[in-house]
């Protein structure tokens, strides 16, 4: 089972008497991460009181690592990574003494080097109000603020340094991320209401509304997607339809087509049954007719035969005919002769 972190509270930035006061009061393990220039002053103000930190560490907090210009006044712990603005304005007579490049850590790189790396912060002090809400911005997206349930943040009504964000813009971007506005003594610096450091506090239910929203979120990109495939599979559903009904037109037009085709054929056949018939009494006359011809071929055949038989014998007749009557012409002439031979004698 693995063991759940340690929470700690976590200081950014100078070090003023409103954050001092919350961290005599802890009870967490504390990280103190402030200017080099701060650092001698807190160790000699933590040995002399009861405060309980673990940690100190002498480095420059921002969004991102890198080399940055840091800004010194004479006013004693407003030194800031941005020039003055609204600052000379609340405070007159504040002037710039110098500027300096510095190097500058991520939260993360710092708690690594402090070997708390996996620390769970749960109170969080941001004193830089120049860089506070882009610094919040960043924390937030490195999840360093996910199980934060006490903030407290350094800021003004107006705009004190140059990009600095207002109260007003600090706390709006706050009420999104589920923290709270809880007034108290802390809210004031010096009774000066234009320097707040601000007490905010997690609702416990953000995160089940968080991951409520997300849930939320996820069915409605599912309700939008099936949606989307409904209205699609509607479209389709309709041009389908139409395919169908255009098919049942056609369908329809086929079966009339077949019925009419069906009805002319049924005509046809009827007609070829009769012509089937008619045909066959026509060949039942023809065979009829084809035998009559063939009993009289058979008569003409026998009659040329007789008549050829009667031929030759007519051939045969006026053969004997002719010899008969060359005969009687031998027989004529001889009766003539004996007629003259009678005469003479």
């Amino acid at each position: 089972m693995k063991t759940p972190a340690t929470p700690w509270l976590v200081h950014i930035g100078p070090l003023r008497q409103e954050s001092q006061a919350i961290l005599e009061r802890a009870t967490l393990q504390a990280l103190v991460i402030t200017p080099p220039d701060e650092k001698k002053r807190l160790k000699k103000d933590s040995t002399s009181s009861n405060w309980s930190i673990s940690h100190i560490s002498d480095t420059i907090i921002t969004p991102q690592a890198g080399e940055y210009t840091r800004y010194i006044f004479n006013l004693p712990g407003f030194a800031s990574l941005a020039s003055a603005t609204g600052l000379i304005t609340l405070y007159p007579g504040v002037e710039e003494q110098r500027h300096q490049v510095v190097d500058t850590q991520t939260l993360g790189q710092a708690m690594e080097a402090q070997g708390q790396e996996s620390a769970c912060i749960t109170q969080l002090i941001i004193e830089q109000p120049e860089n506070a809400l882009e610094l919040l911005v960043a924390l937030n997206e490195e999840g360093l603020l996910d199980n934060l349930e006490a903030l407290y943040v350094r800021t003004s009504p107006l705009s004190l340094y140059e990009g600095m964000a207002t109260q007003e813009e600090l706390i709006d971007w706050l009420a999104k991320q589920g923290f709270e506005h809880r007034l108290s003594a802390s809210d004031h610096y010096a009774d000066d209401p234009d320097f707040v450091l601000l007490n905010m506090t997690r609702n416990p239910l953000f995160r089940e509304l968080t991951d409520a929203k997300v849930e939320t979120a996820s069915l409605k990109a599912r309700l939008a997607e099936y949606e989307s495939l409904l209205k699609e599979n509607a479209g389709q559903l309709n041009e389908a339809a139409t395919a169908l009904r255009k098919t049942d037109t056609q369908l329809q037009q086929c079966t009339e087509q077949r019925d009419t085709q069906k009805q002319k054929l049924d005509q046809a056949q009827k007609e070829l049954a009769k012509s089937q018939k008619e045909l066959e009494k026509v060949q039942q006359e023809l065979s009829a007719k084809k035998r009559g011809q063939s009993q009289e071929q058979q008569k003409i055949t026998l009659l040329e035969a007789q008549l050829a038989q009667l031929t030759q014998q007519n051939d045969a007749l006026e053969s004997q005919n002719q010899l008969i009557k060359q005969d009687i012409v031998k027989a004529e002439t001889q009766l003539q002769l004996m007629k003259e031979f009678v005469l003479h004698e």
